[in-house]
């Protein structure tokens, strides 16, 4: 996400909830992976922001989910958005994020 400023993203995970935060900054090759390896439980949704509290940016996207399909996700607010189901058990299957 060049130019869109420094950025993090945690997933939650079935049974375990959201895990650790991981973030890189604007400008460099650094890349953010979420989600757990070993644990046979599926990511239910993801979250990610912009760091900088006074961003012009605005995130929205879409996820398909398990059962569901595509599901449209309106930002809560510049430069935060959580894309997924969070309590219904339905796997988050891919994501297509948006940053304008």
């Amino acid at each position: 996400m060049y130019g869109a400023g420094d950025y993090c993203a945690t997933a939650h995970i079935r049974d375990i909830g959201w895990g650790n935060q991981s973030c890189a900054q604007d400008g460099t090759d650094q890349i953010v992976t979420v989600g757990t390896t070993g644990y046979n439980r599926p990511m239910e949704a993801v979250a990610i922001y912009l760091t900088d509290p006074d961003t012009p940016w605005t995130l929205d996207g879409w996820s398909h989910v398990q059962n569901i399909g595509w599901k449209y996700h309106q930002p809560y607010s510049t430069g935060q958005i959580t894309l997924g189901t969070i309590g219904k058990a339905l796997n988050l299957e891919a994501v297509s994020l948006n940053v304008y």
